[in-house]
């Protein structure tokens, strides 16, 4: 059916015909089309230009990729990292602020909704 669709790049109208040009001429592009507003068409112009690159390119482009995704997983684990410490910190605080107003260690593992054991190695650590 590629072979029936005659249209240039000119007289593309709407989504189907934009992919269908794509999908026909992929392999004879040049260039990346400016016009591209939609991000999953832009993103299969971006991977059929890869294939026109020289090894050199290609290994570069693919280390940048590499350090990019380190750089978000780095990111995401501090994120994480920040986000636990911060919940532990509120954690450490209001067991010892309950633990020297006197409330007893079993209604404040239920309160917290934190085991017995927790609350005691909480008030161990921070009350030496």
């Amino acid at each position: 059916q590629l072979t029936k669709f005659k249209k240039n790049k000119d007289q593309l109208v709407d989504m189907v015909d934009k992919w269908t040009y794509f999908i026909k001429h992929a392999q004879n592009l040049e260039m990346i089309p400016d016009d591209i507003e939609d991000e999953g068409l832009m993103t299969a112009y971006k991977e059929a230009d890869k294939h026109s690159w020289e090894k050199e390119e290609l290994i570069a482009y693919d280390n940048a990729s590499m350090r990019e995704q380190d750089e978000r997983g780095r990111e995401q684990k501090a994120e994480e990292r920040g986000k636990e410490q911060g919940e532990t910190k509120k954690e450490v605080e209001a067991v010892i602020g309950f633990y020297q107003n006197g409330v007893p260690i079993e209604i404040i593992a239920k309160s917290l909704k934190i085991s017995i054991e927790r609350v005691e190695q909480i008030i161990e650590s921070h009350t030496n």
